[in-house]
């Protein structure tokens, strides 16, 4: 019986493993056309996904990590810029991840149309599917109030049917949950190329993890290898 070999982890990013900032764009476009018609009718699930792809797209947080925010871990609960990401996975610490103004202003909007009544510690993404019935502390007219209450989290298969179907519409293939944050950790290291910080934002435990996303977003290369290509050219 031959040995099995273990996957390497190699420093480099596969092609198809992160958005170019074109495929970034469309996605965006089309989350953002789905959350518009979704104020426009009052639903919710266009909301929902268009924050989806935000957040993942803005943060490179982790799926599984997206599904378990609570709304104590919002901006709109501690008054922070920042999103708590408590989820522990392979031996990850908790940590602060930042967020522009323009996503926290977008967060408050979900949380008030979406979430409005929710507790601290139910998820910012709740089960679209299923509700838990609740007794309410008043009463009226001498009984309890019996609601309906989204108390459990979005799980990961909603999670991958709703990108997958966000992504087919943004013609875009082949497209994971996961490629949302290699792209994020492409673009995010190619504005000030500080690895040190991209791997704080992703939350690796060594830089060694983040090199991957070295030179993926580089236009210094593909420039260099343009002038390559033309002194060829010109001696050909």
């Amino acid at each position: 019986m031959s040995k099995q070999t273990k996957n390497v982890r190699g420093d480099y990013l596969p092609p198809d493993r992160y958005l170019t900032l074109e495929e970034v764009k469309r996605m965006r476009a089309f989350a953002k056309k789905e959350g518009n018609r979704a104020r426009k009718n009052s639903t919710i699930r266009g909301l929902t996904d268009e924050l989806i792809v935000e957040i993942l797209l803005l943060t490179g947080i982790r799926s599984e990590e997206l599904c378990h925010i609570t709304l104590r871990d919002l901006p709109t609960h501690h008054g922070k810029d920042v999103i708590l990401i408590r989820e522990k996975r392979r031996g990850q610490k908790p940590r602060a991840v930042v967020i522009s103004h323009e996503l926290i202003e977008k967060i408050k909007a979900y949380v008030k149309t979406a979430r409005k009544g929710a507790k601290p510690g139910g998820p910012l993404f709740a089960n679209e599917k299923g509700y838990r019935l609740l007794k309410t502390r008043g009463k009226r007219n001498g009984r309890w109030i019996i609601t309906k209450e989204r108390t459990s989290r979005m799980s990961y298969p909603t999670l991958y049917r709703k990108i997958k179907r966000i992504a087919r519409q943004a013609e875009i293939p082949n497209l994971r949950p996961h490629s949302l944050r290699h792209t994020f950790g492409s673009i995010f290291y190619a504005v000030d190329h500080d690895i040190a910080a991209t791997a704080k934002m992703m939350g690796h435990k060594t830089v060694q993890t983040t090199q991957r996303y070295i030179g993926v977003f580089d236009d210094s290369l593909r420039e260099q290898a343009r002038k390559f290509s033309e002194l060829l050219t010109d001696n050909g």
